[in-house]
């Protein structure tokens, strides 16, 4: 029987494998209209461990926003990426679990830094999501929570894909999310 991370990362590399090689013209003729114009873009597959760098480089590719919705955060690298951020100018809203204790200090600090910071509802069961859009047209999605376990020792998948419309998609989810967390007390 597959794991969920294993399940995860399947599904994980074959949307990249469908993005990245059946973006051909003539490779649209097996998708609807709507699912082609998703292929316009590109990604590339983050795979831990060791990915800590490539995800600080995206997110100081930020020029205007950075969302993050994340389940555990507790890596330095990435709170001093988004504090880097915030100071060049750049809008930048979390979301994080309330039920991950950790998720307390990573809250505090950053909000000390000025990232706009809020509770996920409770609504659901938890808000497991692992998530990141940058600037409206690029967009971190995958396994990786944002702590040392997931970057430097477990095996997890990640994918940054570039795509305006996907990124957007997202970006409405996030809305949502937002809408319905809880300001920090």
């Amino acid at each position: 029987m597959r794991s969920a991370a294993t399940a995860a990362a399947a599904f994980l590399f074959g949307a990249a494998a469908v993005f990245l090689f059946y973006s051909q013209p003539s490779a649209t003729a097996f998708f609807t209209a709507g699912q082609a114009a998703c292929l316009n873009g590109t990604a590339q597959a983050l795979i831990s461990p060791g990915t800590a760098d490539e995800l600080v480089q995206a997110l100081d590719s930020a020029q205007r926003t950075i969302e993050v919705e994340m389940y555990v955060f507790t890596s330095s690298e990435l709170k001093d990426a988004l504090v880097q951020a915030v100071q060049r100018g750049v809008r930048v809203r979390l979301i994080l679990e309330p039920r991950v204790d950790s998720n307390l200090a990573t809250a505090e600090f950053l909000a000390s830094k000025g990232v706009e910071v809020r509770w996920a509802t409770t609504d659901y069961a938890n808000t497991h999501s692992k998530l990141a859009i940058i600037d409206g047209k690029k967009v971190l999605v995958g396994s990786i929570n944002w702590s040392h376990s997931a970057l430097y020792a477990n095996r997890e998948a990640e994918l940054l894909v570039e795509n305006e419309r996907l990124a957007q998609e997202f970006l409405a989810a996030f809305e949502q999310d937002w809408a319905q967390a809880s300001a920090m007390k």
